[in-house]
């Protein structure tokens, strides 16, 4: 089934009218941020806010039929988001922003028209310090036995990070990621994706710590092709530098 968010976002921002749009839709959204003090990872319950109290379902949105009320819906939030000017609630609706995007396609837009320029410096401290402070890492292995075939293939990646032999790294890489589909964090994306438009040089400092290709392929997922190759030109870690190319 074809996916139907792309373009329905796509047109919403090409038509950006606010006319016609329920101006008090965020009420109930702010009164639930104020309330429930969002924090940036609790995205669970961010979710199911939304499902709740505007009747959205983004899955639905994205392959769903006779969703024509939610598209309504999903257009007015959007709009509604688009048009507001008071910088402190701008900095509130980051959770909502990151909620209604598609494939940074929302992001894109509002940076494009300059809506964080007038926050994002007050608040680079969170924005940094939580990429810095935030890593990913392969779990349970070491409980294996010795003789276990996965344990192997950990401890051949493991002497390729500190050999800095890819065959070894992307054998262990790839087979991962034919096993299963990696479960990024949106709010961290959010972030780098912040990070690499504002405060590139302090993201080349968190990349040139990183030191596991896991956490290089988390740091990076967010940025298209163009943006993963400049950022590795800056960095000299030869992890990153290897994973750009391979995009």
């Amino acid at each position: 089934m074809e996916e139907q968010l792309t373009p329905l976002l796509r047109n919403i921002l090409a038509n950006n009218k606010i006319s016609n749009v329920n101006i008090d839709i965020l009420e109930e959204y702010y009164q639930l941020f104020d309330s429930k003090k969002y924090l940036g990872r609790d995205f669970e319950n961010i979710y199911d806010d939304m499902r709740k109290s505007y009747n959205i379902n983004l899955q639905s949105l994205r392959y769903g039929y006779n969703n024509q009320d939610e598209q309504t819906i999903y257009k007015s939030l959007i709009l509604v988001v688009v048009n507001e000017t008071d910088t402190k609630k701008k900095k509130k609706l980051i959770p909502l922003i990151i909620y209604l995007d598609n494939n940074r396609i929302f992001y894109n837009y509002l940076f494009k028209m300059k809506y964080f320029d007038d926050f994002v410096h007050d608040i680079k401290d969170l924005f940094v310090g939580t990429i810095s402070s935030s890593g990913v890492k392969v779990n349970n292995i070491e409980e294996l036995s010795p003789y276990h075939q996965e344990k192997e293939w950990f401890e051949n990646y493991k002497q390729g990070i500190k050999n800095l032999n890819f065959k070894q790294i992307y054998s262990f890489i790839e087979g991962v990621e034919r096993g299963f589909r990696h479960r990024f964090d949106i709010y961290l994306d959010f972030l780098i994706f912040i990070a690499y438009k504002y405060f590139i040089d302090d993201l080349v400092k968190i990349a040139n710590n990183k030191n596991d290709m896991f956490e290089v392929i988390y740091l990076t997922h967010i940025l298209n092709i163009e943006e993963k190759l400049n950022l590795a030109f800056k960095s000299n870690n030869y992890l990153l530098k290897f994973e750009s190319i391979r995009n």
